[in-house]
């Protein structure tokens, strides 16, 4: 874990965790997907990763369209 950085690693454990909670839906149409999106957000400014963008690409396909989606996913 790391230390010295304001509580970032306390920060990038609960936006997973809170991600987590909300991807455990029974299906893609039971998610909150606007508030996913907004989680990924977070996740990419304190922990960027390949993942994570391609993550947060998925999620903006499914609050906003797949167009816009595969706009960030072509940016990758």
């Amino acid at each position: 874990m790391e230390r010295g950085h304001g509580g970032r690693c306390v920060n990038k454990l609960l936006t997973t965790l809170g991600l987590v909670s909300l991807l455990l839906r029974p299906g893609p149409a039971d998610s909150d997907w606007p508030r996913i999106l907004s989680l990924y957000t977070e996740l990419a400014t304190i922990a960027p990763s390949p993942v994570v963008a391609l993550n947060r690409a998925v999620a903006v396909s499914m609050a906003s369209g797949p167009q816009a989606g595969l706009e960030l996913v072509d940016a990758l």
